[in-house]
């Protein structure tokens, strides 16, 4: 902050004011940087929320239970989650799924 020494209370204020403005513009631009990188972080989402696109591997949760699906749609209304083997869980007993992370990158 310059010093206000022989300045009008207008220029202070105007200099002040210019200074929350800077302020502020960076406090926006951190928090448009932290939105991005939460986005980045898997969590769990509800699927009264959203669901993962159909056919993308993901985590999910129902009851005490944790596997990785993917959801296939049988008719516009309805879909079955599907996991490995001859596993598949209806609809309604999901709560919420997960993104995987991406893969290991390779060594060498």
């Amino acid at each position: 902050m310059e010093k206000s020494v022989g300045m009008t209370i207008a220029e202070v204020c105007d200099q002040q004011a210019q200074q929350i403005a800077t302020l502020a513009a960076k406090l926006q631009e951190v928090e448009s940087d932290n939105a991005a990188l939460r986005e980045q972080v898997p969590r769990w989402v509800p699927v009264s929320e959203r669901l993962p696109e159909p056919g993308k591997p993901v985590l999910i949760s129902y009851g005490s239970n944790q596997l990785v699906s993917h959801r296939e749609y049988r008719t516009p209304d309805y879909w079955v989650w599907y996991c490995s083997g001859p596993v598949s869980i209806a609809m309604d007993y999901v709560t919420h799924w997960c993104a995987l992370p991406p893969a290991p990158a390779e060594e060498g």
